[in-house]
């Protein structure tokens, strides 16, 4: 086994095993619904931009990890805790866009709708 994969015995060609391919790719959803989770509390307690920042904090020490991965086990692990900050994000954005951007814009005026 190499790094990342293993050789295959008929043709000598590098492959990563499917069942660590499926893992990877499971292992981003499952960080995903950590990060759905902790959004709610987080959003709560601390308010949408902060929770935001942090999530962007932490999606660039999870880009490190995956960019720096000197083994399979390593993706998988990264993977897995950029999922949390993928998951925040997937909430997050857009309820506090809708919060920051003018009234004006948002076709609100004086709390009625402009058609």
């Amino acid at each position: 086994m190499t790094k990342f994969g293993s050789i295959h015995p008929g043709t000598g060609k590098l492959l990563v095993p499917a069942d660590w391919q499926a893992g990877v790719n499971n292992a981003a959803s499952g960080g995903q619904i950590i990060g759905l989770l902790i959004n709610g509390w987080a959003q709560t307690k601390y308010g949408y931009r902060t929770v935001y920042m942090i999530g962007m904090v932490a999606m660039a020490s999870c880009i490190f990890v995956l960019f720096f991965a000197v083994n399979i086990e390593m993706i998988l692990v990264g993977n897995l805790l950029a999922g949390i900050p993928w998951g925040i994000f997937q909430v997050i954005t857009t309820a506090y866009a809708s919060e920051v951007v003018p009234p004006a814009l948002r076709g609100v005026s004086g709390g009625i709708l402009q058609s």
